[in-house]
């Protein structure tokens, strides 16, 4: 009986640990693919911005940046949404931590339930 206690306390351990352990891995990756994303948007802008200053062809040389962008996987949005930024920047958050730790979590929560039955029941053990 004491060994499943004893099991049952580890395994919750490294449910929970495990658990916090991929989402920081995770949250890591993606602030390492967003500061990628943005070296390339400044290189971008490097590029472009000479040709700015010195071409009688900004409308084409506006939408070959905007390909550009696209490509280098910029998040694009209309002059409508800087109305709304603040939303907007939430909104975002919201949907990333909804999307990307869901799992995370739920790991956590079995894990401190896993403890907590392991803990009440050696207290009748």
């Amino acid at each position: 009986m004491i060994v499943v206690l004893v099991v049952l306390n580890v395994l919750a351990f490294a449910l929970s640990f495990g658990a916090i352990l991929w989402a920081w891995v995770s949250v890591k990756g993606d602030v390492a693919r967003n500061s990628e994303i943005l070296n390339d948007l400044r290189t971008i802008d490097a590029t472009y911005e000479p040709l700015l200053a010195s071409t009688h062809d900004r409308e084409g040389t506006y939408a070959a940046r905007t390909d550009e962008y696209t490509r280098a996987g910029k998040f694009t949005f209309t002059f409508q949404d800087m109305h709304h930024m603040p939303e907007l920047v939430k909104s975002m958050i919201f949907s990333h931590a909804l999307s990307g730790l869901r799992s995370q979590v739920a790991l956590v929560g079995l894990g401190l339930t896993l403890g907590t039955v392991a803990n009440v029941w050696s207290l009748y053990v």
